[in-house]
């Protein structure tokens, strides 16, 4: 009975039912009544100074200050430092007088991902009469529910249905809060009926239906072959990229019967991201079908689509395809695509026979090219074959870039992960001495391999000390990324807690945010990202997220960023660089602070700071290639593609940044 009266009043809560006819008392006297918070002001970056070096009871001090500004902006702050320690102080500004108040507290609020945040945050609905209903706050409030709250929540987020088609926040926060359950593995019929809905009414913003499509593309569980009719109608009239992607791979969920319009489209399709995402969809295919999408997309004209399918085939790839993989590894590909071929030969041809030609033809190819990145690929097809072990240990050379080392050991705990007996006397020397050496990349790649497998290393699993003689030897913050790996697996092996925010402490804090710095720089900059392949316009967001956009500035204009690559290209989601060693480990000597406030993953082209957790920034960024709303609220965005985002898409790992170029 209690359950089914909790699911009836926040189902009339959410759907902004309940009257309250209790006389509201006002302070006779306020004293200021608007937010004005301007960063150029000391005292305001006083409280960012105090973010900065996570003295979160400085900030709160700041949540009963008379002026507005302080506590709106200490709330915010907040947001970046979650710690269920404040859910009382900042919970109770949800009831502030000030709208933009109340909006940092429930953004705040979400942030903590703790159900003990949901009383505050269910406040906002049932205080409505009182306080107005601000559809921002709304917003903010819907997506921490789906944030903090358990699966019962789900189905009351799902079955609201006041919300008209020019509501876009509120509708943005159900969607928000849906993807946000989603996310947690919460799912229900209810909530695929909904996005289903909004994703194929052309009525609903763009908005909207792009986190009603990722929703039903990446979490809806259930069968969608009832919506196949629909979703084919509007994907055949969907001008929105965005939103069509997401339709493509929907449609995979509808059944054996969609493999014929899946490879009709697949070939009939311009662009490459609605390409890519239909392979996508061929994996939720019987396995004959998905195989003959792949091998059309292995095919295609474009590389971003073509290894996309070849990664999808190593996989999901099976035995009865070996004969295909093997003609394959004699054929005519791009290097990168011939290299994941040559993988799938050693991942799934059981003839040995067959397996060595190959295998020579990938040695031939790695001795053909100067390409580090081609390198790093063929290194890692071999990490598919343990027969390879010894050619690889040969082609390892201590002066070698780091791509090419951290690849070897890649390829060698690949082996171990899928036979850990496979591994000969000489590659566990090998990855023991790498561990040994303190090479940061080592480090992050084999600490949780021995934390996994401790009889593989007997003595050194055992040997707390030298672990600990490790981690205080290791430069921090810059090696901050393994350091992590290094704890989590001492912790393992060793019946130890791990603590999450032990970097977050005076002893590691580093590069305070330089606010003359700050001041120079326009509030609307914008920088020329200078490649190889030609050149693209970004625009920084500098009161979002001062200490980053002032950090990309300083990095730009001393020219560190000169002759820098992207190691990183993942087809539809990311392209990441700035890296100081091409192989995506390592970081400068300082580290900066996440800025996570209310800015969303929402479109193609943001630009986010690389991390391996909160406050581990430093140099390294990406920029999104599609809606990324998995990642909101956990990195920060610090700007936007304003032009020529096409030549992002044609980047390809080992390009250069020739220099980026600040516009003031």
């Amino acid at each position: 009975m209690n359950r089914l009266i909790h699911f009836f009043l926040l189902f009339i809560l959410l759907n902004g039912l309940v009257s309250c006819d209790q006389e509201v008392q006002t302070e006779e006297k306020v004293l200021i009544t608007e937010v004005n918070i301007d960063l150029d002001s000391v005292v305001f970056q006083k409280l960012y100074n105090f973010k900065d070096r996570w003295q979160v009871d400085s900030l709160l001090m700041y949540l009963k200050n008379d002026d507005p500004s302080f506590r709106a902006l200490a709330a915010q702050l907040l947001a970046d430092l979650p710690d269920v320690q404040w859910v009382e102080p900042v919970g109770q500004l949800v009831n502030d007088n000030i709208v933009e108040v109340r909006r940092a507290a429930l953004y705040a609020l979400g942030q903590l991902r703790d159900g003990s945040a949901l009383p505050y945050i269910m406040q906002i609905f049932t205080n409505q009469d009182s306080l107005g209903v601000d559809p921002l706050s709304f917003k903010y409030a819907l997506e921490a529910v789906g944030k903090c709250g358990d699966s019962s929540y789900l189905t009351s987020l799902s079955t609201i249905s006041t919300y008209q088609y020019e509501d876009v926040l509120l509708l943005e926060g159900q969607c928000l809060g849906v993807f946000q359950m989603g996310l947690r593995g919460y799912t229900n019929d209810e909530s695929t009926q909904l996005m289903v809905d909004y994703l194929v009414d052309t009525l609903y913003p763009n908005s909207v239906r792009r986190l009603a499509g990722q929703y039903i593309a990446s979490y809806s569980s259930e069968d969608l072959t009832k919506f196949r009719r629909d979703l084919q109608s509007v994907y055949e009239g969907e001008t929105d990229v965005e939103i069509r992607m997401f339709l493509a791979e929907a449609m995979g969920k509808t059944g054996s019967s969609a493999y014929q319009w899946l490879a009709k489209n697949l070939r009939s399709e311009k662009d490459e991201r609605v390409r890519i995402q239909l392979l996508k969809g061929s994996l939720h295919l019987p396995l004959s079908q998905m195989h003959n999408i792949l091998v059309i997309g292995i095919r295609d004209r474009d590389l971003s689509v073509s290894n996309t399918a070849a990664e999808y085939m190593l996989e999901r790839g099976s035995s009865a395809y070996s004969k295909s993989y093997t003609d394959w590894a004699f054929g005519n590909f791009p290097p990168s695509v011939k290299a994941k071929i040559f993988a799938l030969v050693n991942k799934y041809n059981g003839n040995s026979r067959f397996k060595m030609m190959t295998q020579q033809l990938l040695y031939q190819e790695y001795g053909r090219t100067s390409d580090f990145y081609i390198k790093s690929e063929l290194i890692k097809a071999c990490g598919y074959n343990v027969n390879s072990q010894n050619q690889l240990l040969n082609w390892y050379n201590p002066d070698h870039s780091p791509i090419v080392k951290s690849s070897i050991i890649e390829a060698l705990i690949n082996m171990g992960e899928q036979r850990p007996s496979s591994l000969i006397s000489r590659s566990l020397t090998f990855l023991e001495e790498e561990w040994r050496s303190g090479d940061i990349g080592a480090l992050c790649l084999i600490s949780p391999f021995i934390a996994d497998h401790p009889e593989l290393f007997n003595e050194l699993a055992s040997d707390e000390a030298i672990w600990s003689s490790t981690m205080s030897q290791l430069p921090m913050p810059s090696g901050v990324e393994a350091m992590i790996c290094l704890k989590q697996a001492y912790a393992s092996l060793f019946n130890q807690e791990y603590d999450d925010q032990f970097y977050q402490t005076d002893r590691y804090y580093t590069h305070p945010i330089d606010w003359e710095n700050y001041k120079a720089i326009p509030d609307n900059v914008t920088a020329e990202v200078i490649t190889g392949k030609g050149s693209f316009k970004i625009e920084l967001y500098k009161e979002h997220a001062p200490g980053t956009v002032v950090n990309f500035v300083e990095l730009a204009e001393t020219g560190y960023y000169n002759d820098k690559v992207f190691h990183r290209v993942v087809p539809n989601f990311v392209v990441q660089g700035g890296g100081n060693r091409g192989d995506g480990y390592g970081s400068l000597d300082y580290t900066i602070r996440s800025e996570l406030g209310p800015k969303y993953f929402d479109r193609s082209g943001l630009l986010g700071m690389a991390s391996a957790g909160n406050h581990t920034e430093s140099q390294q960024w990406f920029v999104t290639l599609r809606p990324t709303p998995h990642l909101n609220g956990k990195y920060t965005i610090f700007g936007k593609v304003i032009e020529n985002f096409d030549l992002i898409l044609n980047l390809e790992p080992g390009d250069k940044i020739e220099k980026i170029i600040i516009e003031k």
